[in-house]
């Protein structure tokens, strides 16, 4: 078996001026980043066959003449590191105002102690080549060889910016996969993180993400009628259901998670938990048609909500028990609100109960002050004004519109959905 060598290296680019970066600085040829990755590792390919084998030295006139071509003043520092089987073997550091002599010194530098492991040709294509440079300001543009094409790299993945049908459907099938296997297999519920490096699920299982992930496999069925899915739709509506909490002044709310091992709840509830599981109810009760449950633990959980629903639109978040008493937290959440107003619009959309209108009307009013008050890039008290506090009053007010038809919330969706457009990033050259 041929030995394998990889080559890592890394180049850094400092530009003595604050400008954009050579690569982006002359022609629109400048700006193929493609054609520059390309012609990288193939002159790189050509100083290894030379240092390695004696073959014919390479020339980077043309290199340097397409790519160095910026009017400003540019220093490449480029550090190589040689491995084998993950072994470092080698490194070498160069840096020059030419991109080409930058690049030939430090590879022949890397390659000075691996030069007795590349004896022929076919030890030279073992050979691989990890190109790396940072720019001003604080950007890193970083390349991969592989079938004689220089991939963008990002971390230790490669950035693949191109997309078909089969491509979607395998993420598809692979996600489902994915659930299936971290669900609990005797209690069917789902934990939120599970750590694949070290094969370990955190402690306790969440009923928040047991939802998601049901209704999640509900809107895969409707795409594949895979039957995998459906048997195990009811287990994980049974978990969902036991979470809930049956008497008490927090009655209709669930439980956050519980301990796998002694089936202990946590003494937390919380509004975004109660608001995911009535998309999920929802969703199940449009699914099996003679199973009257799931519309009832939805509307508990509705009537739960309401109470945390102030006057002014203001929403509880959370409630937690300490000492036998329950505290209700007074900090203000726009996701958590805009979850609330999505779960009690859907509830008024399927069941028609004008005390969720209501209760959805107070939040969506409250919505239009903070507008007013904050603009369209909305904050809170957990989080400065961002886009997810945003997109969450964006999509709540849109199943909020579906049972209110006043214009001003038509008008105030398409204002924060152009808003968040433009904070969109679409810079070709940031993946």
């Amino acid at each position: 078996m041929l030995k394998k060598i990889v080559v890592i290296l890394s180049l850094t680019i400092s530009l003595l001026c604050l400008a954009e970066p050579a690569i982006n600085a002359a022609t629109p040829e400048v700006n193929d980043n493609q054609l520059f990755r390309n012609e990288v590792v193939q002159y790189l390919r050509q100083v290894a066959a030379h240092a390695a084998l004696g073959a014919v030295e390479p020339t980077g006139a043309a290199l340097d003449a397409r790519w160095s071509r910026a009017y400003q003043t540019i220093d490449w520092t480029v550090h190589i590191t040689a491995y084998r089987k993950g072994a470092e073997i080698g490194r070498g550091d160069a840096h020059g105002p030419g991109l080409a002599d930058a690049l030939r010194s430090a590879v022949e530098i890397s390659l000075l102690d691996a030069a007795a492991a590349i004896a022929s040709n076919d030890d030279l294509e073992q050979l691989r080549f990890k190109v790396s440079f940072d720019y001003f300001p604080a950007r890193t543009f970083s390349i991969i060889e592989y079938q004689g094409q220089g991939l963008e790299l990002l971390g230790n993945r490669v950035a693949v910016r191109r997309i078909n049908a089969d491509m979607i459907k395998q993420q598809v099938n692979d996600s489902q996969r994915y659930l299936l296997d971290v669900m609990h297999p005797q209690l069917h519920g789902f934990y939120k993180i599970y750590n694949a490096g070290d094969n370990r699920h955190e402690s306790h299982l969440r009923t928040i993400y047991s939802s998601s992930s049901l209704y999640s496999l509900l809107k895969l069925y409707q795409l594949n009628r895979d039957p995998e899915l459906e048997k195990n739709f009811r287990p994980i509506a049974d978990f969902i259901l036991a979470r809930q909490i049956k008497a008490g002044e927090n009655a209709g709310g669930f439980y956050y998670s519980i301990d796998p091992k002694t089936q202990k709840p946590s003494c937390l509830i919380v509004v975004g938990t109660a608001s995911k599981s009535i998309f999920t109810l929802l969703e199940l009760d449009r699914f099996y048609k003679n199973a009257p449950q799931y519309l009832q633990a939805a509307r508990k959980a509705g009537d739960w909500l309401l109470t945390m629903v102030k006057a002014d639109g203001r929403v509880s978040p959370t409630a937690s028990c300490a000492q036998g008493a329950w505290r209700y937290e007074q900090k203000q959440s726009m996701l958590y609100s805009g979850q609330v107003l999505a779960a009690l619009s859907r509830l008024t959309a399927t069941t028609g109960d004008r005390r969720y209108l209501e209760g959805a009307g107070r939040i969506a009013r409250r919505f239009i002050a903070e507008i007013e008050r904050q603009g369209l890039l909305l904050g809170d008290d957990y989080r400065p004004p961002n886009s997810i506090s945003s997109s969450w009053a964006l999509m709540s007010l849109i199943d909020y519109a579906k049972v209110n038809s006043e214009s001003e919330y038509r008008q105030l969706i398409a204002q924060l959905g152009a808003m968040l457009i433009t904070r969109q990033i679409n810079n070709p050259d940031d993946a």
